[in-house]
Parts: structure tokens; C-alpha cells; sequence
């Protein structure tokens, strides 16, 4: 699990986030997938696996969008909810996260993308 303060692309993430303003309202968004991480990190361990010719040709992006839409999204407005969340992924859909990558792989395998 990422703790806080470890993850400088989390803590960038969120200071970004508190950068944005509904138009209409002026209110500050701030919120997150706790499960993209997880996903890139999955993804990034079994593209290891691969022959680096194969991986070379894979489009990451594709693969991980694939992926995060076989995954329930796991949203949280505050820091905290954000490893709560990511905590949770990890116990309650590490199978599956290591499926929907592989699913997403091989669609991007098979299409040529």
C-alpha cells in the first residue's frame, strides 16, 4: 500500500485536483481513482514479462483504459479516502486487477494497438 507522503505523483494529483473550479459554482473538485494507480503498477509488472519487442508495440494507454472499465471505479474526495480506497482495491480486487490487465493486454495484443 502507498502511505502518504511516499507517492509524489498522489500528492501532485491532489494538489492539482484542488486547482480545479466548477464554472458555473466556484466551488473547488477534488477527487481521485484510488484503482488507477493499482492498474499502472499492474500493468507495469506484467509487461516485464513480455518480449521487449511485444511490449514496445502494446499502447499503454489502451491497455489501462481497458482495464479500469472492467474495474469498479473507486472514487474519493480527500487524501485519506484516497488510501482508504486504494487499501480496500488491494484486499478486496487484486485478482481482478491482475485480470483486467492481462484482458487488456491481450485486446491490445489482438488489435495491433
Amino acid at each position: 500500500i502507498i502511505q502518504p507522503g511516499q507517492n509524489r505523483c498522489v500528492t501532485y494529483l491532489f494538489s492539482e485536483l484542488r486547482n480545479l473550479k466548477v464554472m458555473t459554482t466556484n466551488q473547488i473538485l477534488m477527487y481521485g481513482n484510488a484503482m488507477e494507480p493499482l492498474v499502472v503498477a499492474e500493468l507495469e509488472k506484467q509487461m516485464q514479462s513480455l518480449p521487449s519487442e511485444l511490449a514496445q508495440s502494446i499502447n499503454l494507454s489502451e491497455a489501462i483504459a481497458y482495464a479500469l472499465n472492467r474495474l469498479p471505479p473507486l472514487y474519493s474526495t480527500t487524501e485519506e479516502g484516497w488510501y482508504w480506497q486504494q487499501q480496500r482495491a488491494q484486499e478486496t480486487f487484486a485478482d481482478l486487477i491482475t485480470k483486467a490487465v492481462g484482458w487488456g493486454l491481450a485486446a491490445c495484443l489482438q488489435s495491433g494497438r
